[in-house]
């Protein structure tokens, strides 16, 4: 489910750039000091991103420190290390945990009863340290839940739980509600759910694993027949929710060259490849 939130790096200046790794390096490194090495592989781009937007939200200038790390022992990479990427590895490990369970449930994973295994002691910890975002969390999941084990086939309805979700988790890291904040993240949240919905519909069919677009749609045995099936519709879908998404966010009046990127160049990138019968590529750094 996490990490399709990616920039367009081609487009990125190359100040721009460091400073995106420095975001991306600074949450794997806290996580591995907080929750264990492992926990530094949950490291992810969706988050990366959400780290510059939180920074530049509450218009805090990014905290960078030269370090090493186990991963790269003898050169020193610029990390963000502050509270704000603090709060971030704590509500990642808490995702992944909850994301890896519902990989269990849809499909009995072998991958995600390790991840399961290898994560359970930090999940335990974030649990303890913030209580709120896993109720929010583990509840969201649960409403999903239901949703799909009900055959639901109103779209709206399947993609809500993961979309609120998110949208909470936005409010709680900047401490307050702002309601163009809200819906940028309910935005973002809805693309994910649909993005990794539509890059997972063969292998749903071949598992038998529920897929929304399968059920809110005319049955079709394969994504090819689908996207062709339906391509108006598709198009309509994923692009009024990235509309939607732009006016969320210059309605918040911030500047930001690594979040206009990823919301105006990547992820609608993403979307024409997705709606293109490509499978989605992420982004390496």
């Amino acid at each position: 489910m996490f990490g399709y939130i990616t920039p367009e790096k081609p487009e990125m200046k190359l100040k721009d750039f460091y400073l995106y790794k420095a975001y991306y390096c600074g949450l794997c490194i806290a996580s591995g000091k907080s929750f264990g090495q492992f926990s530094r592989f949950t490291t992810n781009y969706d988050f990366t991103f959400l780290n510059s937007l939180v920074h530049s939200y509450k218009n805090v200038e990014p905290t960078i420190i030269n370090r090493t790390c186990v991963l790269h022992p003898f050169k020193k990479r610029s990390t963000v290390a502050d509270e704000i990427t603090n709060k971030l590895t704590l509500i990642n490990v808490l995702l992944i945990y909850h994301n890896a369970l519902d990989d269990i449930n849809d499909e009995k994973s072998f991958k995600a009863k390790n991840v399961i295994g290898l994560l359970k002691k930090a999940y335990k910890k974030a649990k303890k340290q913030n209580p709120l975002a896993e109720e929010i969390i583990s509840r969201k999941y649960a409403d999903l839940k239901k949703l799909e084990n009900d055959k639901e086939i109103v779209l709206d309805k399947l993609c809500d739980p993961f979309s609120v979700m998110m949208a909470e988790l936005g409010i709680q890291l900047i401490e307050e509600h702002n309601e163009n904040f809200y819906n940028l993240c309910y935005n973002l949240g809805k693309w994910v759910y649909l993005i990794d919905a539509l890059d997972d519909y063969d292998k749903d069919i071949e598992k038998k694993c529920f897929n929304p677009f399968y059920y809110s749609f005319e049955k079709c045995q394969n994504k090819a027949e689908f996207l062709k099936t339906n391509e108006k519709n598709l198009k309509e879908i994923f692009y009024c929710t990235l509309n939607a998404i732009t006016d969320n966010y210059l309605m918040l009046n911030i500047k930001s060259n690594i979040c206009e990127n990823i919301l105006f160049v990547g992820i609608k990138n993403k979307t024409q490849a997705a709606l293109e019968g490509k499978k989605c590529e992420k982004t390496r750094i």
